[in-house]
């Protein structure tokens, strides 16, 4: 006779929720990504930054379990301050991973929309993948 158990104190840690993905791009130039200098990206609602004045040509932002999850970017150019609004809507699934690791988030039909595209320093949005289901590929394209 044999018998097994499953430990509860064994979880890989890369089963989390994952975080939704975003490349920027230049609208000229759609194959290679392109840096935002000086970005601070808020949640809406937050005073507390998720990052602050960073150089990136990439982001992995949390995304809220209630629709739709707003965030603010901020794009400082010497003086001045260009602000954009990203609003992002998908319906969350609950997917169970085992007894030790819980239950993580999977987000499918992502959608994204910028605010006053016309005015904002981002210029257009671009789904790459509706599902957020890991992390090892961008979901979605910005352009500025």
């Amino acid at each position: 006779m044999l018998t097994a158990c499953e430990s509860d104190e064994l979880c890989d840690h890369k089963v989390n929720t994952p975080r939704l993905v975003v490349r920027f791009y230049d609208p000229n130039n759609l194959r290679t990504p392109f840096s935002v200098a000086n970005l601070t990206v808020y949640g809406q609602g937050n005073t507390t930054p998720l990052v602050s004045e960073v150089s990136v040509d990439s982001l992995a932002l949390p995304l809220r379990l209630e629709n739709p999850t707003v965030y603010i970017l901020e794009k400082k150019v010497g003086t001045t301050t260009s602000t954009a609004t990203l609003t992002l809507t998908y319906t969350p699934e609950e997917s169970f991973v085992s007894k030790a690791c819980g239950i993580k988030v999977i987000y499918n039909t992502l959608s994204a929309t910028i605010e006053d595209a016309n005015t904002s320093w981002l210029k257009g949005v671009n789904i790459k993948n509706t599902t957020v289901d890991n992390e090892k590929r961008a979901h979605i394209h910005l352009y500025h």
